[in-house]
């Protein structure tokens, strides 16, 4: 900074302040000597800069164990490359870690706090340990949550983005209904966000009038050899099942490979809606029918709000934002045909195909 005075023929301090965006600064100094630092590719040293400042620059972002596998390798992937994206745009660094240390089982958020390695935190967390949560709290770090939305912070004073789940299984059992479904099979998890999907399934069934068949909600890991399990499970029913609502894409590849050796085709045969839009879901035949959640919006504005606390803006206001999310037709349930929107004729003539079908390929029958 020293070099960059003598050159730009300024005091330190100027240079300090132009470097900053210091309102006090014209904006021709400013532009000078930001030109001169690009020239000799200036970098401020950031150990420095924290020591002055108490910034880092460094976000820590804490996501579950329960993402770290192979089944949610493609959304967790997304997810945390839109998170990296859109710091890297406000000149934040991201630290990604789990919740807890995996060798020693401690708390990482503790740690990252006690440390003092980060300004922020982005929280995609299920729950939050209590020890956990009052060292974020008594901290004063500024935090958004994003993704999941722990039971009960729904009513505390926290800055949160997240999907609504519950309309998400709405309009994929819906989507299904419309096409004359009648047993539906719903594939669900034990998570918050798994369990308002399965409202939104039991929201659709009610709105037209038809009866949850309680057998078919079937609660697994949202895995891909989860498909196998259930077809396992529901093998002796399959042909009094005419859609299926799997709350997780990876679950509806591994369906779609086992019930095909049984006879069973999608979409002919039963109509299959997925949860996530995963980037496979448009790359595998048939192309999945699935539900968009809008990770993008997402972290973007979970993103924003964090840079603002961190700025010091609008440190009173308090962000809750519920995203909703759409549905992507596409080839294991295609979208109805124009003009029967009232689904009468429709649902019953699609109804009799399957029947028909199941009739004269395997000698089976729909109740």
């Amino acid at each position: 900074m020293k070099d960059i005075a003598r050159l730009a023929g300024t005091s330190l301090s100027t240079v300090s302040r132009s470097l900053n965006d210091h309102p006090s600064i014209s904006k021709a100094t400013r532009e000078k000597i930001k030109a001169l630092a690009e020239s000799y590719d200036f970098q401020a040293n950031m150990s420095a800069r924290s020591l002055a400042t108490s910034r880092n620059s460094t976000i820590g972002v804490i996501y579950p164990e329960s993402l770290d596998n192979e089944d949610n390798f493609y959304y967790a992937g997304m997810l945390l490359r839109n998170i990296r994206e859109i710091l890297e745009e406000a000149g934040l660094d991201p630290i990604v870690t789990f919740t807890k240390n995996k060798t020693n089982g401690e708390s990482n958020i503790r740690r990252l706090i006690q440390q003092k390695k980060i300004d922020g935190m982005l929280l995609i967390q299920p729950e939050f340990e209590p020890a956990d949560y009052a060292a974020i709290e008594k901290s004063g770090i500024p935090f958004v949550l994003l993704h999941f939305l722990p039971y009960g912070f729904e009513s505390r004073d926290v800055n949160f983005v997240y999907a609504d789940h519950e309309y998400g299984g709405y309009i994929a059992t819906k989507h299904l209904i419309q096409h004359g479904c009648r047993r539906i099979l719903c594939i669900t998890e034990r998570e918050r966000q798994f369990k308002e999907r399965t409202e939104g399934y039991r929201r659709a069934h009610a709105e037209a009038g038809l009866p949850v068949h309680e057998h078919l909600v079937f609660s697994c890991d949202a895995t891909y050899s989860a498909g196998a399990k259930v077809v396992k499970r529901y093998a002796d029913q399959l042909d009094q099942i005419d859609g299926i609502f799997a709350q997780a894409d990876i679950t509806c590849f591994g369906l779609i490979e086992s019930l095909s050796p049984l006879g069973f085709h999608i979409p002919e045969d039963i109509l299959l809606v997925g949860y996530d839009d995963i980037r496979m879901s448009s790359l595998l035949s048939p192309e999945l029918t699935t539900v968009h959640q809008p990770h993008k919006e997402i972290v973007r504005n979970a993103c924003t709000r964090l840079v603002e606390l961190l700025e010091g803006h609008d440190r009173e206001r308090v962000l809750q934002k519920i995203v909703q999310p759409s549905l992507v037709v596409r080839d294991t349930a295609p979208a109805l045909t124009k003009g029967n929107s009232t689904g009468d004729t429709t649902i019953e003539n699609s109804k009799k195909s399957r029947t028909t079908n199941f009739q004269n390929t395997r000698g089976l029958h729909d109740d």
